[in-house]
């Protein structure tokens, strides 16, 4: 689907932003949205606050961090340009997402990516509420070779949701409850 003129404004509402780049680690933190602060006064769906957003990027390590309380994702891997550049060979390795609104992991368009030995709970507040999703939003992006496992995956909306445009996926050893 396509975004909604509610995501016009997306560059604008991500705590980290990693963009069109090569070679970054993201190691040992705690990011910490505005969830429970946030003015949901105005007219919008205000799910486009991500902790780290991933556009178009390369070699992305995350690892060892705390991600909590973002209005949208807790961490979005997409492509950039047009749909042109998907980003590729993601690592997200022993990191705890918890509260987010929307999802915990969004891969949109992405091609090798690494899901593992993750905690993720409690996302709820809008649509679709998933611990991790598969989700592109058009037929240009590809979602390709993700390996989701070792993950504890509990109190979300959804566990794992797989939708359109997903291939290659691999999903196993994972503890999901209650979602």
């Amino acid at each position: 689907r396509a975004l909604s003129s509610a995501a016009s404004d997306v560059y604008k509402r991500q705590i980290i932003s990693i963009t069109d780049v090569e070679n970054v680690k993201l190691i040992n933190g705690k990011i910490e949205g505005d969830k429970n602060e946030h003015d949901y006064s105005k007219e919008s769906t205000h799910e486009w606050g991500f902790g780290v957003d991933i556009r178009g990027s390369e070699r992305i390590e995350i690892e060892n961090l705390e991600i909590s309380d973002c209005t949208g994702d807790g961490i979005i891997a997409t492509d950039y340009k047009n749909r042109i550049k998907s980003s590729k060979d993601i690592r997200i390795k022993n990191t705890t997402i918890h509260d987010c609104r929307r999802n915990g992991i969004s891969i949109i368009s992405a091609i090798g990516v690494e899901i593992s030995e993750n905690e993720i709970y409690h996302i709820n507040g809008t649509a679709p509420q998933s611990a991790i999703i598969l989700e592109s939003w058009d037929s240009k992006q590809i979602i390709d070779e993700v390996n989701i496992c070792n993950n504890k995956i509990y109190q979300n909306g959804i566990g794992i949701d797989i939708q359109t445009q997903a291939q290659n996926v691999n999903i196993y050893e994972n503890d999901c409850s209650n979602n």
